[in-house]
């Protein structure tokens, strides 16, 4: 009788321990812990679509969230949270990748796998990765013959077979009359999403458009299957700036996106010589010869090269332009004056007093010399080489006459003085300073004018 009663207590307490035990995501549900966060990424599609690949990502997910074991991170949330650290997803087929993408969106599960078609076999490979170890905790294969859309039942039962709720055969009792199996709460009901209907238009057409990073085709493009809530939409076109903006569609919405694209500019920048720098509002773009795509608007073009001058020049845009612009050789220009120290103008700009260096542009220039006391001194150059401007400037007739008073000498040199005869050359006049001069008589060795002309000689010609 004692036996009896311990082999039934060892019965029940094999049957309770059974009943308590499964899967790690069916301990955390009946035990009442959080559920499980996980992420899903997009399945890698081979031989079916990336729309098709997207649309069944999205089921598992569903799916995930149906089972009630699962706290799922949804589609346009992780997108928002790598968008926010400049994460890309394309080509994230790794486990490494997974594990990356887990930390960013603070999960402890990712779950990643692809789609394959062989003939008419789809193959589905399903991975369960720890983010914290990096090891895959579950792996999933299953092949499936028939339609597409059959895919849809095996998706729903990877789910459930995840959260550890798949039915399993129970064993035999080994003692006593079998235990029946408990009994599973029934499946709910898939409830039909009311899906909207997405008609995308560009102006021009045939740009590229992607819906939530996922490429659908050339515009027009027409979705008729769009699940509600918001997404992320992006259209390209060469020639055009990227349009990228985010839209909310409702359940069954008939709605339609109209994108006027802004067309780039195409400005070509050409210089003789080659090999300039080209900045646009201050920023170097490449040098000449070289391409520049820009937006309509007003912008300052600046060309620079060393030995030539510099180019500037505002311009308003809008089409496509060439510039052809001929740089202007820098010439070395020397100034000079005699006296020195004159000021000096170039085309009416100061350039300092002489002697004095500069460079300029090739090309025709004036150029004034003053000086105090000095007649102004006007040239013209045109000047292609290294070049020297000399001024030579004379005293005005003011300035000498005050010289000569200072002096006590004549300010002009080919005037003399003999007795109180004043001599001028040219034009030569005799002026008596006193009567009593002219009665002394001619002196020797005169000529019987009065006057003693032995050191006159002949005066020099007047000046200019």
């Amino acid at each position: 009788m004692r036996d009896s009663l311990k082999a039934m207590l060892f019965f029940h307490l094999c049957a309770f321990w059974s009943m308590t035990q499964g899967t790690l995501y069916a301990q955390n549900q009946e035990s009442g812990v959080d559920k499980i966060r996980v992420a899903v990424l997009d399945f890698e599609g081979k031989g079916i679509s990336s729309m098709e690949a997207s649309v069944l990502t999205d089921r598992l997910r569903s799916n995930l969230v149906e089972t009630g074991t699962f706290d799922v991170v949804e589609r346009g949330k992780m997108n928002e949270i790598l968008g926010e650290q400049n994460f890309q997803l394309s080509g994230c087929i790794s486990s490494e990748c997974a594990v990356e993408v887990g930390q960013l969106l603070g999960v402890s599960r990712m779950i990643t796998g692809g789609i394959g078609k062989i003939g008419n076999t789809y193959t589905l490979d399903v991975r369960v990765i720890d983010i914290e170890t990096g090891r895959i905790l579950e792996a999933i294969p299953l092949d499936y013959t028939g339609a597409i859309d059959g895919l849809l039942g095996e998706i729903r039962k990877i789910a459930f077979r995840l959260s550890g709720k798949e039915v399993k055969p129970t064993p035999p009792p080994t003692i006593a009359a079998p235990i029946p199996p408990p009994t599973l709460p029934p499946t709910p009901p898939i409830v039909k999403e009311a899906l909207a209907h997405l008609t995308l238009v560009t102006v021009p057409i045939g740009a590229t458009v992607y819906i939530n990073g996922i490429k659908l085709g050339l515009t027009p493009t027409i979705l008729d299957e769009v699940r509600s809530g918001k997404h992320t939409l992006k259209f390209t076109k060469t020639g055009y700036i990227d349009d990228e903006r985010d839209i909310t569609v409702e359940p069954g919405e008939r709605k339609v996106v109209t994108v006027n694209l802004e067309k780039l500019n195409i400005i070509n920048f050409v210089s003789n010589p080659r090999g300039a720098a080209v900045y646009i509002d201050g920023e170097l773009r490449g040098k000449t010869p070289v391409n520049v795509t820009l937006r309509s608007g007003t912008y300052t073009f600046r060309l620079e090269r060393e030995g030539y001058a510099k180019w500037e020049k505002s311009v308003k845009i809008i089409r496509n332009f060439k510039h052809n612009v001929k740089l202007l050789k820098m010439i070395p220009v020397q100034l000079l004056s005699e006296p020195i120290d004159a000021e000096v103008f170039m085309n009416n700009k100061f350039m300092g007093r002489t002697p004095t260096l500069t460079t300029v542009p090739e090309g025709k220039y004036s150029f004034i010399f003053r000086k105090e006391n000095y007649i102004e001194v006007f040239k013209e150059k045109d000047i292609r080489n290294q070049t020297t401007v000399n001024a030579k400037m004379k005293m005005t007739g003011e300035y000498k006459k005050l010289l000569a008073a200072q002096s006590g000498k004549s300010p002009f040199p080919w005037i003399k003085f003999v007795g109180g005869v004043v001599l001028a050359g040219g034009a030569a006049a005799a002026v008596i300073l006193g009567a009593a001069d002219a009665d002394a008589g001619t002196p020797a060795g005169g000529d019987g004018d009065g006057v003693d002309d032995t050191d006159i000689g002949t005066p020099p010609a007047p000046p200019n």
